[in-house]
């Protein structure tokens, strides 16, 4: 039965006329009117009339489709009673009959959680599966909407709803809550250990920072130390050396001696103490070549062939584990040396052999600098000892060809520096062999 309208949540019958039916109401005063029969209350209901409490029928009961009501509409009514239950207000509301119903019509609603933020989200999608607009997409059942219902208040998955990751694991930790507290318990117990531990690995961590550097100020301190101390040997040295070439330049044979002497036994303590550095094993050998070169002078021959091997051995041995130029130089140099004493001994032999392994010292170093006037002054004089051993052992052939290689070296020294008298000197007293 249809009432008039003005009585909010009352049945009442709308129909296509419905503007007209409350216009044609009895205003007080006026003589009674007659209503339409679709509007009267033992009126039958008719196609395109609408029955029940507006805000809370189905769109298809709004647009009066009768062939069209059914179970599906009671479950839309459950859910318009839920969203009432969770809005607190009716899903519809307009003081306009008539656009309440076009907007039930047009299934224009409000979610639940848009007028109130706290209703369960869950809650809501079922509310609105129940709602929906087109009849199929309902529960099937009222019985469904009240399982639906059963399990969502059992804390259980709902079919209208797809939980968030967050939304599940709540529900696991209320379903599984003693585990859950057990499981919050040791996380603060572990939490408080790895803290304390924490605290120890940084306290040992900053120990261990502190030792570092401690070991760093010492290492640095010892390696000033160091410093200080070869700085205050290599003055020595130096001081040694100035004294000893002092007097080999003013012509004291003797002074010069003792201070070389002095000066080989300072170096051969300083070497054997300080085998890594190298330094001292080359100042060791140039005292060695220096006293040789002094015996030389003042007639010692055989001394100084022992001087100048000790000076060469040494030297050689810095060429096999540094292999500096300067030093396979140095080796070459003495090597001539050698020669020229064993030559002064008339040991032509070993003078030759002396003078070869000089040639074989300076044939690289010269492919590697060919414009040094020096080298090839040195590689000439080299050849011009061995050119003269030679001639001496009989052996003509080679001799010549020795000559003529070491006038060649000479001559290139003589245009490489024009201005140095002596090569001109050195060339002239080749070409005269």
């Amino acid at each position: 039965l249809a009432k008039p309208i003005g009585e909010p949540d009352q049945p009442v019958a709308l129909g296509p006329a419905s503007d007209e039916a409350a216009a044609a109401e009895d205003a007080p005063g006026d003589e009674p009117q007659r209503r339409p029969a679709w509007t009267s209350p033992t009126a039958p209901t008719q196609m395109g009339s609408a029955i029940g409490t507006p805000a809370y029928m189905s769109p298809e009961q709004a647009a009066g489709e009768l062939d069209r009501i059914g179970v599906a509409s009671d479950v839309y009514s459950l859910g318009a009673t839920l969203y009432c239950l969770l809005a607190g207000r009716a899903p519809f509301d307009d003081e306009s009959p008539a656009r309440l119903l076009e907007r039930v019509r047009r299934g224009d609603l409000t979610p639940p959680r848009a007028v109130r933020a706290d209703v369960p989200a869950a809650l809501e999608s079922i509310c609105l599966k129940a709602m929906a607009f087109d009849p199929a997409n309902r529960y099937s059942s009222p019985a469904a909407l009240a399982d639906e219902l059963e399990r969502w208040l059992a804390d259980e998955p709902v079919s209208a709803h797809r939980a968030e990751w967050h939304e599940r694991l709540a529900r696991w930790a209320r379903r599984h809550r003693r585990g859950v507290e057990a499981a919050a318990a040791a996380l603060v117990v572990v939490a408080v250990v790895a803290s304390a531990a924490a605290v120890i690995v940084h306290s040992a961590k900053q120990q261990a920072e502190h030792e570092r550097d401690a070991t760093r100020i010492a290492l640095e301190a010892e390696k000033e130390a160091k410093r200080q101390a070869h700085a205050a040997l290599a003055a020595e040295r130096e001081a040694r050396l100035r004294v000893g070439r002092i007097h080999h330049a003013t012509g004291s044979h003797q002074q010069a001696m003792d201070a070389f002497r002095q000066a080989l036994a300072a170096f051969e303590k300083l070497a054997a103490k300080h085998p890594e550095q190298s330094q001292y094993q080359r100042d060791l050998a140039l005292c060695y070549r220096s006293l040789a070169e002094l015996k030389v002078r003042a007639g010692q021959l055989q001394a100084a062939v022992g001087d100048f091997r000790q000076s060469a051995g040494i030297v050689e041995k810095l060429v096999l584990g540094h292999s500096q130029d300067g030093d396979r130089r140095e080796l070459a140099d003495t090597n001539a040396d050698l020669g020229d004493a064993l030559a002064g001994l008339e040991q032509w032999e070993a003078a030759t052999e002396a003078y070869r392994r000089s040639m074989a010292i300076f044939e690289p170093l010269l492919a590697a600098s060919p414009d040094d006037a020096e080298l090839q002054s040195a590689m000439g004089r080299s050849l011009g000892g061995a050119a003269s051993a030679l001639q001496e052992l009989g052996r003509n052939d080679e001799s010549r060809a020795a000559y003529r290689q070491a006038v060649d070296h000479v001559r290139s020294a003589v245009r490489l520096a024009p201005k140095n008298g002596r090569y001109p000197e050195q060339l002239e007293q080749y070409l005269q062999e």
